[in-house]
């Protein structure tokens, strides 16, 4: 790989023959930089801020998964041909600079994966950005040299006495140097397409086509003359010569030819001015122009050819011939192209210059033959083009695409290529499907082979993803040569000279995957059917869930997602008075690295307060750092009721033993203190003081006696018998009971039934304990004026059909202390009283499988809630 990131950074710095950006861009005169040659569609200008936007493009795009790339295609472009000013050009060519290290730096960086895909983007690799970086940016680096000469040949051209021209194989004409629109004073426009003939005689006008088409069918040259009219009107002799340059399939694509003036050299005048100008484009152009005499002597060289031969000065070669810098094996090519040019006709050819000092250059040259006044060849002029960097450049290619050929092979995944129909790929390729580049050489049989009966159906997927650019990676099967049936990632790539896919063998990931997916369906099923869940947290003060299966909702009504997203978490479930003992214990255990078993409460989202059992042991990296707690939660809220009923069972069963001894043993005496009481009645007048004792020993004889009936209530066994009856009335019945105590206060009970059912199925007699319970407390905590809600709703418990009684006082509450332990035996916040009347009221409901919360209510009293089964199992 990191021979793969040097090869690339070797392309993006222009590779050891390559023309590179700098000197692409060195030294190009400012008049230059907005300059549009003919025929061609480009300035300087437009060429560099076009590269500089598209690569600045690519290298955002390619670390930056946010970034957004320009409107294509004007979006890539400058709005004008010519830059804003000077400093803009400046500008334009430091920010390429500057973006071209950053994204060589990117290449070498070996945090940076070559050919992974971007999270981001259609497929994208980095390798894939900085191949398309080189490649547009080599070709328009040439498109720049060949804009920088076309317009120096344009400006030495333009400079030449003469007029030059191009016509199309239809007659029109594409090109004129200005001499043609000072002359003749047509516009541009104008002499676009067949409206030059308007300055040409009319007789002259067809003897030119048909001496055109006489010189393409015979192979003559094109010599004439033609009659043109000037800008005052009259009409001036010149001489016309043209050779046609024909396409890769040898027809005609276009004419290029010269018009020399006939008449005297005053009917043009020469100023000085124009003779500096000439000497100057002569000297400054980056070609190499000479002028040889007839006998190919040297006459004029430019500093370009001055410095291409390795001389200082043209006296070193003044009169010399020209073979003398050229290579041996050329001497008969430059031989037969000077006789040719003599013969009045243009000529071109390559051959290899050797400089005096023994360097050797591959060269272009065209040539053209230079006339006198009087139509006689009298020289030849000379454009050379240096080729040897395109040459070196060329080869440079050649040896780069080898070496990337032979990196390509030793690619640890498939590489194919594909040209046309002709398919290509490297080793890794072959040892993954068993075939060898011989037995698939075309895409009929790639398809046909490694997909078979399912061959159209997939080939017509390729189709479609190729339209489209190759949206997206593909995983498919395909038949190996040995038969097996394998699973590949493919991923396409593609552009105008051929496509580009890089295949990964990814079948046994498939299959570990796919184990994976089981061991997860497998584990997932069984902790669905867990009664409770399992989980993963942080050691932290919220107990943070990073997991916790789906059996979280039995345990505490809240889903998976609301508990990992913190909403609430689970130390907000806990009961605040067990926190800091499952805090210590689960500290303790951490740092003695052993498992934990705990039991606390926790506030159920819809079921009040629940007990749960939690196992876990904390989870240890392997330098012992810890990353996790996991564990088991299971809600043993039943299981803790029935330990506690269990537990007081045996309490009461116990009591009641010892109650019923007591009670038994001690009945005779309670007998015998009776009926003493009523005998010393008889003793003592009812107004005495004695006889007021008397009554108190007998009314603390009927409270040891209700006492005792109490406690065996309390302790025997609830044996319920059920009948259907009807709530209101069983309730009412209480009242009646307690008439004695609210008749002679201010008393109202307020009953409001809500239209609701209120026939269920219980023990009438013991659920009047209830009721009268309710209502004896109420009356004893509220003072007059007191006023009891009794109201009804229709309810459910664990989706039994149930009633739902509310019974309401207007007293001053209940403290939380109070509400907490009301239902406890023994307690009471009464002078008198055994504190056993709200314990055995929840033991009857609990008994009819109901429930009873208290709470106070808005308005400031005590508030009850019985809910109770309408039929009872």
């Amino acid at each position: 790989m990191v021979e793969l990131r040097e090869h690339l950074l070797w392309l993006l710095r222009g590779g050891q023959a390559h023309i590179g950006f700098e000197r692409a861009v060195a030294d190009l005169p400012p008049h230059f930089r907005g300059s549009v040659p003919a025929n061609l569609p480009y300035s300087p200008w437009r060429i560099v801020e076009h590269m500089r936007i598209a690569q600045t493009d690519i290298l955002e795009f390619s670390r930056n998964p946010d970034h957004v790339s320009p409107d294509f295609p004007d979006g890539y472009w400058p709005e004008g041909v010519t830059p804003p000013n000077e400093a803009s050009w400046d500008a334009s060519i430091d920010s390429f600079l500057s973006d071209a290290g950053e994204l060589q730096a990117l290449i070498m960086s070996p945090e940076q994966d070559l050919i992974e895909p971007f999270a981001w983007g259609d497929g994208q690799t980095l390798l894939r950005e900085a191949l398309l970086v080189a490649d547009h940016n080599a070709y328009h680096i040439g498109q720049l040299i060949a804009v920088r000469r076309a317009l120096g040949f344009q400006l030495l051209i333009e400079s030449l006495p003469t007029i030059v021209w191009t016509q199309s194989a239809s007659g029109t004409r594409q090109f004129h140097t200005d001499n043609w629109y000072l002359v003749t004073g047509q516009s541009r426009e104008r002499s676009a397409g067949n409206d030059w003939q308007a300055s040409v005689y009319p007789d002259d006008v067809k003897h030119i086509s048909a001496r055109l088409s006489s010189s393409l069918d015979k192979s003559d040259k094109y010599d004439v003359e033609v009659r043109y009219r000037l800008s005052c009107g009259e009409y001036r002799r010149y001489r016309e010569r043209a050779v046609p340059i024909l396409n890769e399939t040898g027809e005609l694509d276009h004419w290029f030819g010269v018009s020399t003036e006939i008449a005297s050299k005053s009917s043009l005048p020469v100023h000085a001015d124009r003779d500096a100008l000439l000497h100057a484009i002569f000297d400054n152009v980056p070609e190499c122009v000479k002028v040889f005499d007839r006998e190919g002597n040297f006459q004029l060289m430019n500093r370009a050819g001055l410095a291409m031969v390795e001389v200082e000065s043209f006296d070193e070669l003044q009169g010399q011939s020209a073979l003398s810098c050229i290579a041996p094996e050329h001497h008969s090519a430059i031989e037969s192209l000077n006789q040719t040019v003599l013969g009045g006709d243009y000529a071109h050819t390559e051959y290899d210059v050797i400089g005096r000092k023994g360097s050797r250059r591959n060269v272009e040259t065209h040539a053209l033959p230079l006339y006198d006044s009087n139509g006689d060849v009298t020289g030849i002029l000379s454009i050379t083009r240096d080729l040897t960097t395109e040459r070196n450049a060329e080869r440079a290619i050649r040896e780069s695409h080898d070496r990337l050929r032979r990196m390509v092979e030793e690619l640890p995944a498939g590489a194919i290529c594909i040209e046309g129909e002709s398919i290509f790929f490297n080793r890794a390729t072959e040892e993954m499907l068993g075939y060898s580049l011989e037995e698939v050489k075309t895409l009929d049989k790639w398809f046909s082979l490694l997909y078979r009966e399912k061959k159209n159906e997939v080939r017509q997927l390729y189709e479609d993803d190729k339209r489209n650019a190759f949206p997206v990676r593909r995983e498919i099967e395909v038949i190996c040569k040995s038969g097996q049936v394998k699973t590949v990632e493919f991923a396409g790539y593609g552009d105008a000279q051929g496509e580009l896919w890089v295949v990964h063998d990814v079948t046994e990931r498939k299959k570990a995957e796919e184990a994976v997916k089981q061991r997860e369906r497998e584990l997932s099923t069984l902790l669905s059917n867990l009664p409770g869940a399992a989980y993963r947290c942080r050691n932290d003060e919220h107990w943070t869930m990073e997991f916790i299966s789906s059996g979280c909702k039995g345990v505490c009504g809240y889903s998976a997602a609301e508990l990992t997203s913190g909403k609430p978490t689970w130390a907000e479930l806990m009961h605040v008075d067990d926190r800091e003992s499952v805090w210590e214990l689960v500290q303790e255990s951490l740092a003695a690295k052993q498992a934990f078993q705990i039991m606390y409460r926790i506030h159920h989202c819809h079921r009040g307060e629940r007990f749960v059992w939690e196992q876990g042991r904390g989870i240890f990296s392997s330098d012992d750092q810890l990353e996790a707690i996991e564990g088991f939660l299971t809600d043993v809220t039943e299981m803790e009721h029935m330990k506690q009923q269990l537990v007081q069972s045996e309490r009461l069963a116990a009591m009641g033993k010892m109650l019923s001894a007591l009670a038994h043993e001690s009945r005779n005496a309670l007998q015998r203190i009776q009926s003493g009481v009523e005998m010393l009645k008889f003793e003592f007048e009812e107004e005495s003081e004695s006889y007021q004792d008397l009554r108190r020993i007998a009314g603390a004889r009927e409270d040891l006696e209700r006492l005792y009936d109490e406690m065996r209530s309390f302790a025997a066994p609830m044996n319920l018998k059920t009948c259907n009856s009807d709530l209101a009335g069983i309730w009412n019945r209480a009242w009646s009971h307690l008439e004695p105590v609210w008749k002679s206060r201010e008393v109202r009970l307020v009953e409001m039934r809500n239209d609701v059912d209120l026939t269920v199925t219980v023990d009438s007699f013991r659920l009047e304990q209830v009721f009268r319970n309710l209502l004896e407390n109420a009356l004893a905590a509220c003072s007059d004026p007191v006023e009891i809600n009794i109201s009804c709703a229709n309810s459910d418990i664990q989706g039994v059909p149930a009633v739902c009684v509310t019974l309401r006082d207007n007293g001053p509450g209940l403290t939380e202390q109070q509400r907490e332990r009301i239902f406890e035996a023994f307690y009471t916040t009464k002078h008198k009283g055994s504190g056993l009347g709200m314990a055995i009221a929840s033991r009857i409901v609990e008994a009819h499988r109901g429930a009873i919360e208290v709470r106070n209510s808005t308005n400031g009293g005590a508030e009850f809630l019985l809910t109770i089964p309408r039929a009872h199992s």
